[in-house]
């Protein structure tokens, strides 16, 4: 995921591993300004 402050959304890549490169999924979601991305784990 990749928070854009300037564009206000998040977009979300996907990562080959093997080639060491990202992939866009296609899937962003507008929000106001993000400036960094918290994962939680249960």
């Amino acid at each position: 995921m990749v928070a854009s402050q300037h564009s206000n959304n998040v977009t979300v890549f996907r990562v080959d591993p093997e080639a060491e490169i990202l992939f866009y999924t296609g899937e962003s979601v507008d929000i106001l300004k993000p400036v960094c991305l918290q994962f939680l784990s249960r």
